[in-house]
């Protein structure tokens, strides 16, 4: 929501897109939906139907494809289906990229973490990837399908391995909601004991 609100505001054409009907999204998500400028456009699809994404994409003749999907049902479990996950972000790629060869477009995908693994060092970007989750396998194979298919098709494409963004319109239950909503209602929260190092970086400045 942030980045469709951020290059209409410079003047691009965005298209967001949704899997669901618009009135099925409550709280947090109908709240950014309903934040969108009437100028985005919001586009129903299921990228595993080739028919939908071929409509979209002949609709919107895109120069940017933010690949910005996820499965996260679950996403912290070690239960966590990741092969399904890869059918909803992995597998609409190929059809994707031979599209948008055709285009001209570039691609970002944006990727997790959680691709890494825990270290006692900050990460890379070229440093090893070793997930320890079944939600980071799932991702790290997605970007490896797009750099894959980037190569294949010639199609500019970058990873964004995003840390923990926050700002407005943040899930309330992430990490800073709850402790500036305790902290403004005078309450005690349970932390863990504080001793693992994480980066955070305001959505604003993603954008």
């Amino acid at each position: 929501m942030h980045l469709a609100r951020a290059f209409d505001a410079v003047g691009y054409r965005v298209y967001a897109l949704h899997s669901r009907p618009l009135n099925s999204y409550q709280g947090i998500r109908a709240a950014r939906l309903a934040a969108l400028p009437a100028s985005v456009r919001k586009w129903r699809a299921d990228l595993r139907e080739t028919p939908e994404l071929d409509a979209l994409i002949d609709e919107a003749r895109p120069a940017l494809w933010i690949h910005h999907v996820g499965s996260t049902v679950n996403y912290t479990s070690m239960d966590f289906d990741w092969l399904g996950a890869l059918d909803v972000t992995a597998r609409p790629l190929g059809h994707l990229y031979a599209r948008l060869q055709t285009m001209g477009a570039k691609v970002i995908v944006t990727g997790s973490t959680m691709e890494y693994g825990p270290a006692n060092a900050a990460d890379r970007a070229a440093a090893p990837c070793r997930p320890e989750t079944p939600y980071g396998l799932s991702k790290l194979a997605e970007t490896l399908a797009a750099r894959q298919l980037a190569l294949r098709y010639g199609v500019p494409t970058r990873v964004a391995r995003v840390y923990i963004p926050f700002g407005r319109w943040d899930s309330p239950t992430k990490l800073v909601p709850q402790v500036v909503e305790a902290l403004k209602e005078g309450r005690p929260i349970d932390l863990s004991e504080g001793l693992q190092k994480r980066d955070f970086i305001g959505v604003a400045d993603i954008c």
